[in-house]
């Protein structure tokens, strides 16, 4: 229930972009309204969860849509289309992606 409120409260308040969740007895259901939230709302660049019993699982999974949240929208797009292409993939090197674009951009 304190994950669907928090939840009601991002779609007033998007200037939010760290909580600290930590030691609140978030469990996996919890988690799973935190997912989607930070899915969501891409501005929510940090979410603390130490000291909370959900799993391993979703830990990484509110760790995995933060980090995204972080990345430049170039790089947001690529993961989409790489997503999109291949639904199963599970990592990706983006060295030289990144490299080639910040040549782009000084070239500009």
């Amino acid at each position: 229930a304190g994950c669907a409120v928090l939840s009601k409260l991002f779609s007033h308040h998007c200037f939010i972009t760290q909580l600290d969740l930590s030691h609140n007895r978030i469990t996996d259901a919890g988690a799973d309204s935190l997912i989607a939230l930070v899915k969501a709302r891409h501005e929510i660049l940090n979410i603390f969860v130490d000291q909370n019993p959900m799993s391993q699982e979703k830990v990484d999974a509110i760790a995995y849509y933060t980090q995204y949240n972080r990345q430049p929208k170039y790089i947001k797009d690529l993961l989409v289309s790489a997503e999109a292409n291949s639904p199963e993939f599970t990592a990706i090197d983006i060295s030289n992606v990144v490299s080639q674009h910040m040549a782009d951009q000084g070239a500009e």
